[in-house]
């Protein structure tokens, strides 16, 4: 109260003071004994003077007001900056890429025994020979021969289980598991210098080093053999696509496993082992009468110092060491089980992911987690990262950090960055390990990911 009196002196001093300096004084100095009307010259000072101390007061005062308030405006408001940030995944392969088990297993020997045909024709038909052990349910010639190999090998006829990868600078890059075989096939035409059919005798027909697949093989001697034509070529039983395949759980990293290389795969230059001759009885003749009238001689056909070659398997049978082939001719790489770059952080902030979608090779539901570096080897899976907010999801483990969501709805996440971090993304069809070539879950193109920093 007593402030705003004084207050109100003051103002009321100063508009007098104004008033003064409106009237027209004809004396600027008065005596003592003028009268109580007037003030005197030092009174007049000492008022002047008072009035600036106080302007100069109330000034000081303004711009200290002045700063406060803008500095505590300035602590109040942040600048907040907004970047999209690139989304890695979609670059790696997107939608292409399948988190699953595959069922494969690869054998401890490589097993690629050959599966060896031997075709032969002459001017009236063709009649085919098959080795036993290949799968079928024929061991010898074929139709419409009905024919058996006098000698019987099947150990000469092993189906070998084994992936293909690229070797591109050092790395490995998975290609295709594959279950077959190297085929050893000659095709020839009998001899023909008479109007039936004689014996033939082929010596060495598949070589004695490095063979190329597809190929023709330069044979040894072939005596009473009008034509021939021989070439290694390959025999896939089961064939499934690797190269955009990872592993949505813990993967086996003992030395039990073959791995091929493309290179050595076209290159058959290991040999397996040598036969025998190998004895095909007759007759041999394809129910079809010659136009000439001729007949068909029932002569055998021999087949000499038969060569057989597998391919060469690389020695360091690990799957840890091998990276997914969607990494193929990228700038990224990581284990098979460490999940897939999402996205990296250029500042520290906070992260909004949207329209983020969840794919599966059939409806349901697919668990997922982000960790800010790769993911361990374990089955369970488990991420670092806890989310801040959530949309079209739930919480599935909140000790492991791993949500689930329906495959096709849309989620949104936010959640906190460090600077300079690389964050990954792992998904599961199931929390259940169990294999599959069928089974797998993905992630749609297109998820934005906005970064929000000071």
């Amino acid at each position: 109260m007593k402030y705003t009196n004084k207050i109100l002196s003051n103002l009321l001093k100063v508009f007098l003071f104004i008033i003064l300096l409106s009237v027209e004084v004809t004396a600027s100095v008065v005596s003592d004994n003028d009268g109580s009307a007037f003030i005197t010259k030092g009174e007049f000072d000492s008022l002047k003077n008072n009035f600036q101390i106080q302007i100069d007061r109330y000034n000081k005062n303004i711009d200290s007001l002045i700063d406060v308030a803008i500095s505590s405006y300035l602590t109040g408001v942040k600048a907040e900056r907004h970047i999209k940030l690139t989304n890695i995944y979609d670059i790696l392969g997107g939608d292409n890429i399948k988190f699953g088990l595959p069922d494969i297993s690869p054998t401890v020997e490589p097993n690629t025994g050959a599966v060896f045909f031997f075709e032969n024709g002459d001017r009236y038909g063709v009649g085919i020979l098959m080795a036993p052990g290949s799968g079928e349910s024929r061991r010898g010639v074929m139709n419409p021969m009905y024919q058996w190999w006098n000698d019987y090998e099947p150990s000469h006829f092993r189906l070998g289980k084994f992936i293909k990868y690229i070797n591109d600078s050092g790395k490995k890059f998975l290609q295709t598991y594959e279950v077959g075989a190297i085929q050893a096939v000659f095709s020839g035409g009998w001899w023909t210098g008479a109007t039936s059919v004689q014996e033939s005798v082929i010596n060495q027909p598949f070589g004695n080093g490095a063979q190329k697949l597809n190929v023709p093989i330069t044979v040894g001697s072939y005596y009473k053999c009008d034509y021939y034509n021989s070439i290694y070529r390959e025999r896939k039983d089961v064939d499934l696509d690797l190269s955009n395949w990872t592993s949505a759980y813990d993967i086996s990293t003992t030395d039990d496993k073959v791995f091929i290389s493309t290179t050595n795969y076209e290159n058959v230059d290991v040999l397996q082992e040598s036969w025998s001759d190998i004895t095909a009885s007759g007759p041999f003749y394809n129910g079809n009468t010659p136009a000439d009238g001729s007949s068909h001689d029932e002569g055998d056909c021999t087949i000499i110092g038969i060569n057989l070659y597998n391919w060469t398997v690389d020695k360091n049978q690990q799957y840890d060491l091998l990276t997914p082939g969607f990494y193929y001719r990228k700038q990224y790489s990581n284990s098979l089980y460490g999940g897939v770059q999402f996205f990296k952080a250029t500042k520290k902030g906070k992260v909004k992911v949207d329209t983020l979608k969840f794919t599966r090779s059939s409806p349901g539901i697919v668990y997922f987690a982000i960790k800010s570096s790769p993911f361990d080897n374990l089955e369970t899976l488990k991420g670092d990262v806890k989310f801040d907010k959530i949309e079209g999801c739930t919480v599935d483990s909140s000790s492991d950090n791993r949500y689930s969501a329906t495959s096709g709805d849309t989620v949104k996440l936010e959640f906190e960055v460090e600077e300079g971090k690389t964050y990954f993304i792992k998904c599961q069809p199931s929390t259940t390990k169990s294999a599959s070539n069928t089974l797998y879950c993905g992630i749609d193109n297109g998820a934005t990911i906005e970064l929000t920093y000071e």
